[in-house]
């Protein structure tokens, strides 16, 4: 299984402000986020199915599909 996050792959966020929306993997950026707006992190942009772009730390995806993604769907449920 592959740790590192490409451009263009599927995911859903499962942490934060947009949790549970789905989208594409756009880039890696070092920046602020609306959920952690005093300090600088390692983030993704991700391009939601809505066409909002949000950025996301590392840690707050999951790729679409993943075993561990559908986990945390059934938990959800």
């Amino acid at each position: 299984m592959r740790w590192m996050r490409r451009r263009g792959d599927r995911v859903t966020i499962i942490k934060g402000k947009y949790d549970g929306y789905q989208g594409t993997l756009e880039s890696n950026v070092f920046q602020r986020t609306v959920d952690h707006p005093d300090g600088w992190v390692n983030d993704r942009h991700v391009m939601l199915d809505s066409e909002e772009l949000a950025p996301v730390r590392w840690d707050q995806v999951k790729v679409c599909g993943s075993s561990s993604d559908l986990g945390f769907r059934l938990m959800v449920l």
